[in-house]
């Protein structure tokens, strides 16, 4: 099942790749499809490396921590 960032995530993405420094919002970096997509994909590439430095899901390590 193809994993879909949440908003934060996708907001997190936006501040770090800095264009609200060239003056736009994260409402315009959503509403052009080239630049949604290039954020959606950097959000699920930094959530694989996560996966694969851990070997497990963040919510799978919150799940184990309170067992």
């Amino acid at each position: 099942m193809p994993y879909h960032p949440t908003t934060a995530e996708l907001r997190d993405a936006f501040r770090r790749g800095r264009l609200w420094w060239l003056g736009w919002t994260f409402e315009k970096a959503q509403s052009v499809p080239y630049v949604a997509q290039c954020l959606s994909n950097q959000v699920r590439e930094e959530r694989r490396r996560r996966e694969a430095r851990s070997g497990r899901l963040p919510v799978q390590m919150d799940f184990m921590e309170g067992a």
